[in-house]
């Protein structure tokens, strides 16, 4: 079939990677020090991460959108420094300072960004080139995929806790 009758898959690419590699996350206990159970000390809490199963779970759900809406054309779109935002307000994202990235994101991101069709454009956070390339003129049919709930503000397809919705200009 023809690409251009099937949607285009415009794919949150910072919020999927995220939800792939913290869905991996593991706390892990040590009691054990050279082979011996040490009861006097409390056990050690490390958090681990395994990239081989962060990107299975990443293909997985990716399988499932290209399955859900019949098209394999899509572009995943990444966030890309140095944010504008951050010089029109300084305290920009403040709330989220003391938040992190989980554990194995960079890497998953480089691996995704040579498997995958992706898009950013320095400076632009990828909600904005999600919103560029979805409102740009064309006959071309294109669903945003995303939990963002800015999203419901852009005149477009949005795919947003199970459900299609369509947002008509305001």
């Amino acid at each position: 079939t023809d690409m251009s009758d099937k949607p285009l898959l415009l794919i949150d690419g910072d919020e999927m990677v995220f939800r792939a590699c913290a869905a991996v996350e593991k706390e892990v206990r040590f009691n054990v020090i050279l082979g011996e159970i040490d009861w006097s000390e409390p056990p050690l809490h490390i958090l681990g991460s395994n990239p081989v199963q962060a990107r299975e779970v990443l293909d997985e759900m990716l399988e499932r959108f290209f399955e859900r809406f019949e098209s394999r054309d899509h572009l995943l779109c990444f966030s890309a420094p140095p944010n504008f935002r951050y010089t029109v307000l300084p305290s920009y994202k403040n709330n989220r300072a003391n938040s992190r990235k989980p554990l194995c994101f960079v890497e998953l991101c480089e691996q995704v960004k040579k498997d995958f069709k992706c898009k950013s454009f320095p400076g632009l956070e990828a909600d904005d080139v999600i919103g560029i390339i979805a409102t740009s003129p064309g006959n071309r049919r294109k669903i945003i995929i995303s939990q963002d709930k800015d999203f419901l503000t852009i005149p477009s397809q949005v795919w947003r806790q199970g459900e299609l919705i369509t947002v008509t200009e305001a």
